[in-house]
């Protein structure tokens, strides 16, 4: 059985939440109802990054969807889930870090068929949450893994971009591969064994034209060390691993900390406690 208290994490520790840097905000553009943003700070090198987004002229702002991934340990050749340990909490960014077993979910536009996919049991299984700066809120919020795009026209949005020529799964990889560090190409990062990937799904569609969809995605690792991760520059990406059996009581801790929670993780955590106590699982 893995043990809960030895995960690597590069997050702040858990009595605050990280600074925020000195925003300086333009309107670019402004109708009746939206103003095209534009933000310049700067990142933990002191180098300049321009960042825009869309805000709504209301009090409304609406939440980032980010993805989940979730470990569970390797068995051996008994059938047995090998000891694969998280190694202690550490304060680092996103460069070098570690973890085990993966199933995990990207958000990102595009289509690809149904693959045979693996389902984790909820004793062992582990959840890696991605902390990461959102200029456009002006916080830190806590979510997984993600790859936004729009194929209509191809035209990119602010985020892991999918390519005009990249399928759902593809850009769901490469996000995964560099914000987390999975990947079967390269060292350390595990093999895919699996994924899925959902229909197309609207987010925001009384704002934006963009559609996701979900890709889960299952890596076998049977090592404790994290694989080296390749945030894209000025990309501030912090990576948690936490028990799968405490990720409701892990957001509610973000929320007391001043973090912004994704709402697409938080309705999956309150939907796993719903099915529980259904007697789903």
């Amino acid at each position: 059985m893995t043990n809960p208290e030895t995960i690597t994490t590069d997050a702040y520790p858990s009595t605050v939440c990280p600074p925020v840097p000195e925003f300086k905000t333009e309107v670019l553009k402004a109708t009746n109802w939206m103003e095209l943003m534009r933000i310049t700070y700067k990142d933990d090198n002191d180098n300049p990054v321009d960042y825009d987004f869309l805000k709504h002229c209301t009090d409304v702002v609406p939440n980032i969807a980010l993805a989940l991934a979730f470990l569970h340990p390797k068995e051996d050749s008994s059938g047995r889930a090998k000891d694969v340990s998280r190694p202690n909490p550490v304060m680092e960014t996103t460069r070098e870090e570690t973890s085990d077993t993966v199933h995990t979910s990207c958000l990102n536009v595009g289509y690809e068929p149904v693959k045979d996919t693996v389902r984790p049991s909820l004793g062992n299984t582990l959840v890696v949450l991605v902390e990461q700066l959102r200029p456009a809120t002006g916080t830190w919020a806590v979510g997984g893994v993600y790859a936004l795009g729009c194929f209509a026209d191809h035209q990119e949005l602010p985020g892991g971009m999918v390519g005009s020529t990249e399928s759902a799964q593809v850009a769901a990889l490469r996000e995964l591969a560099e914000e987390t560090g999975y990947s079967s190409d390269r060292p350390g990062g595990g093999t895919v064994i699996s994924t899925q990937v959902s229909p197309p799904l609207q987010r925001n569609p009384g704002a934006m034209n963009e559609s996701l969809q979900v890709t889960e995605i299952n890596i076998e690792v049977d090592s404790n060390k994290l694989p080296e991760s390749r945030p894209d520059k000025g990309e501030v990406v912090r990576r948690v691993v936490v028990p799968l059996s405490e990720l409701r009581s892990t957001l509610q801790d973000y929320e007391t900390r001043g973090f912004a929670v994704d709402s697409g993780l938080w309705f999956f955590a309150r939907g796993m406690e719903v099915a529980i106590s259904l007697g789903g699982a």
